[in-house]
């Protein structure tokens, strides 16, 4: 069960929200701020239920970060044999939307859930874990990094840094003034988007994958006090600092996690079972499966009776904990009974 905010250990940050950790690497040659908050329930959902359009996506950015790829040559078998792999060990997941709809129906449950997380689909970074998790990490500084504008913004600064400030901005583009910021950002954004994805993958509770968090990124802060000569100076340490970076970052990341009231989920494995009606009625034995699955803890997700034939499949999860002599269980109640 979750620890109610009001039970929890004050916020390990005086003064700032909870899940605020403000970290540096070592002679404080990069600060920053990050800040861990739970996913509402939604968006999660969301995530999970459209893994494989997560999966499809990045396989399309970096087709295009890359330029041709073999893939796109294969043919539709192979991307056929590909989108089964993509289907998670857990369950089968149907995708709820397409994959052109995704961004905006993201966006639309980010503004219905309203107050800090309004504009988040326009500032979403990355996904994870393995890019593609029910997790995401949030630029809150300028946006540059946002999957969704990325491409456009960062090409315009690695062609011409000095357009910025010619250029009209837009809602949500970056202003000449904070130009120095982006330049040192994206020298250091593969460090934050490396951190997110192995402290999501391994988090603070015996190295499980994390699910239902957000991180948004506050501040970074070069060389100090700021100045353009401690900023040059990191510069000129960029391959010392990076492995520091990810190491502090990663850590704050858990930090961030453990503020909260962190708990690890049951581990789960689908299975399928086929009860034969030929001479009892479907309720009848569909009540005694549905009994021993509850017993257990599972939980009934779909059931299917074959075309021409007298079988239903019933796929079911249920916990690993609870799965010892569970096909006993089930013939005993279901079978002789």
């Amino acid at each position: 069960m979750a620890v109610k905010a009001p039970d929890m250990a004050p916020p390990k940050t005086p003064n700032a929200k909870r899940g605020t950790i403000v970290g540096s690497t070592a002679q404080n040659l990069v600060t920053f701020t990050v800040r861990a908050v739970p996913l509402p329930q939604a968006i999660t959902e969301f995530l999970l239920a459209n893994v494989s359009i997560l999966k499809r996506l990045h396989r399309e950015g970096q087709q295009k970060k890359g330029g041709e790829s073999t893939r796109v040559e294969e043919g539709p078998q192979q991307e056929a044999a590909a989108d089964d792999a993509d289907i998670t060990d857990e369950i089968s997941r149907q995708a709820t939307v397409k994959p052109e709809d995704f961004w905006r129906s993201l966006d639309t449950l980010c503004k219905k859930a309203g107050g800090e997380w309004l504009d988040v689909a326009d500032r979403i970074w990355a996904f994870g874990p393995h890019r593609v998790g029910p997790n995401i990490l949030v630029d809150r500084m300028t946006g540059a990094v946002s999957l969704r504008k990325k491409s456009q913004k960062l090409n315009l600064l690695r062609v011409d840094p000095a357009a910025l400030a010619s250029s009209t901005p837009e809602v949500g583009t970056p202003t000449a003034s904070v130009a120095g910021e982006i330049r040192y950002l994206r020298d250091f954004d593969d460090c934050f988007e490396t951190a997110f994805q192995i402290a999501t993958n391994q988090g603070p509770l015996c190295a499980e994958p994390m699910q239902g968090m957000a991180f948004f990124v506050e501040s970074i802060q070069l060389g100090g006090e700021g100045s353009a000569a401690d900023a040059d100076a990191v510069q000129s340490k960029a391959v010392t600092v990076r492995g520091a970076l990810i190491t502090a970052v990663k850590e704050a990341y858990r930090s961030g996690l453990l503020d909260w009231s962190p708990r690890l989920m049951l581990a789960m494995y689908s299975c399928d079972i086929q009860a034969a009606i030929r001479f009892k009625l479907a309720a009848d034995v569909l009540g005694k499966v549905y009994a021993v699955v509850a017993r257990r803890k599972g939980r009934i997700v779909s059931e299917e009776m074959k075309e021409g034939t007298s079988f239903f499949t019933i796929r079911a999860m249920l916990p690993v904990v609870e799965s010892f002599g569970f096909a006993d269980g089930i013939e005993t109640n279901s079978i002789h009974s």
